[in-house]
């Protein structure tokens, strides 16, 4: 009977590191938790100031640009006046000295599209005049008001038998028109 006492406290000392060890094991693991939150909280936070930081450097440059956005819309033709682009065109004459002529137009139908819509707007020129003349309507042709550009320029002499001769020319314009868009600097 002197030993059932030892088995006694030794079944007691069992019991009791059992009980601590579960609490450390419990303890370690809500402390590794709570850290691993801590850091992620800490990485968001970081995360929305650097964003909050880089966002109202893309206010500050969009607010910039304000001024500019009015010349802007003027490299476009506006969807709604394309008679602007058509008279540009026609005035090739005026400043050249050759005789021009439109003889095809089209143009992507952007109507009712949403404001800031790009599209494409056609013109085939086609006109006579001395060498320099023409080469001065295609050099006024490349440098229109407007985003566009010039191709299949083509340029044949048409009476090679004369002393002062002529040239037939045509070329292929397109120009970039918009549907407007309003230049508030609202948000």
């Amino acid at each position: 009977m002197k030993h059932r006492g030892h088995y006694l406290f030794l079944v007691f000392a069992i019991l009791v590191f059992l009980t601590c060890f579960s609490v450390y094991v419990y303890m370690y693991h809500w402390a590794a938790v709570a850290v691993d939150k801590s850091f992620n909280a800490r990485a968001a936070v970081a995360a929305a100031i650097s964003n909050s930081s880089r966002d109202q450097a893309f206010m500050d440059q969009y607010k910039a640009s304000a001024p500019d956005w009015q010349k802007m819309s003027g490299y476009f033709v506006p969807a709604d006046d394309v008679v602007s682009f058509i008279e540009a065109i026609e005035g090739l004459d005026k400043g050249s000295g050759a005789t021009t002529t439109i003889s095809a137009i089209s143009a992507d139908n952007i109507s009712g599209s949403p404001a800031g819509t790009i599209g494409n707007f056609h013109a085939t020129v086609s006109g006579s005049g001395s060498w320099p003349s023409v080469m001065r309507a295609i050099e006024l042709a490349e440098n229109l008001p407007f985003v566009s550009s010039v191709s299949g320029v083509k340029v044949n002499v048409s009476d090679a038998g004369t002393a002062k001769k002529s040239w037939d020319f045509t070329m292929s314009i397109t120009a970039k028109m918009a549907v407007p868009v309003s230049t508030s600097t609202q948000i």
